[in-house]
């Protein structure tokens, strides 16, 4: 029947993954997810939440959402500030996912300790500048087009409430 086809189809997916486990060692594909992790909450929290906070200022002072230019900036400035804080958890990931021994175990507190020797702390921050062309302009598109979304969609909240009535 069905139910005994769907347990065979279970089977199969489970010995394949079980033989690439085995056969090509995937462990390596998952060094550096608690730095990762570590780096991607608070930098999620950190642009949310000053994007927010600077938007609903601006609101409060002019009882309304900012428009053109300031989402922009406000959501830039969120990212700026966001990358600026968790980027050394995003150097230290992609170094433990970059070491080329897949037998060795890689800890967070090795890789750390490499570049605090090599750079200092100055080294948390290499490739910064490149990271941040990425992400600022791409954050503050995003916002912007939010801010947009959010306007356009309260005017025709309001429009078919008004249709609705008549």
């Amino acid at each position: 029947g069905i139910n005994a086809e769907y347990g065979k189809q279970w089977y199969q997916r489970r010995v394949r993954v079980r033989k690439a486990v085995t056969d090509w060692d995937i462990r390596p594909l998952y060094r550096g997810l608690v730095p990762a992790t570590l780096g991607v909450v608070p930098f999620a929290a950190m642009e949310l939440g000053l994007s927010k906070w600077l938007t609903d200022r601006y609101k409060d002072k002019h009882h309304e959402l900012p428009g053109g230019w300031r989402c922009f900036l406000y959501g830039g400035f969120a990212c700026t500030t966001a990358v600026t804080c968790t980027y050394p958890f995003r150097l230290v990931t992609c170094q433990m996912q970059a070491s080329s021994s897949s037998t060795t175990k890689v800890r967070t507190a090795t890789v750390v300790k490499s570049i605090l020797q090599k750079d200092g702390f100055r080294g948390f921050y290499r490739g910064y500048f490149a990271n941040a062309l990425k992400a600022v302009p791409a954050s503050a598109i995003a916002w912007g087009v939010l801010n947009k979304s959010k306007e356009l969609a309260t005017q025709y909240n309001r429009w078919t409430s008004s249709y609705h009535k008549q």
